[in-house]
């Protein structure tokens, strides 16, 4: 509907210069909870890792069009020319992962990384054992969903610059 305003705005004042283009993301509102589980996409909305990867073809749907004519300039021909195609959204996935109990196995791994001392990652897993569905699922470090080429751990941000060779000087 805000499209369609923008549009009926456009050509009203006779502003041809201006194009509107529809764009899609992800947002996943748990921020980093069950992040190595959901995974995550690229700029393109491709699954790059995790579920996102694994079912991407399922998920992804098809994408819509719109087709317009512009003139030499340009600048778009009267909107009898345009069509428009409505996108088709992707299937959804449904876990069984609970994710209170996910928050808990979360906070415990972390917990259990940083007691330990561990040197590289630590993992969990909460299976119901009468079903064998999986509740939750964790490994720290973690990452934001939302934000997934960020590295917020300082020492591992710190050795992963460290391993970083500086480039030569000539």
């Amino acid at each position: 509907e805000t499209a369609d305003e923008i549009r009926t705005f456009i050509d009203e004042n006779d502003l041809d210069f201006i194009h509107l283009q529809d764009q899609t993301k992800r947002y996943y509102p748990f921020g980093s909870l069950a992040s190595h589980v959901i995974g995550f996409t690229g700029t393109d909305g491709t699954g790059l890792y995790g579920l996102e990867l694994e079912y991407n073809n399922f998920l992804t749907g098809v994408s819509g069009r719109i087709i317009t004519s512009t003139n030499a300039r340009g600048g778009s021909i009267p909107a009898k020319y345009e069509s428009y195609t409505e996108a088709e959204s992707g299937y959804n996935v449904v876990t069984t992962i609970d994710y209170k109990i996910q928050a808990m196995l979360e906070q415990q791994v972390m917990d259990t990384f940083y007691d330990n001392n561990s040197m590289n990652r630590c993992c969990g897993i909460v299976m119901d054992v009468n079903t064998g569905g999986i509740l939750a699922m964790a490994s720290y470090p973690t990452y934001d969903l939302n934000d997934p080429w960020t590295v917020y751990d300082e020492a591992l941000a710190a050795e992963l610059e460290a391993l970083v060779e500086p480039e030569e000087e000539e």
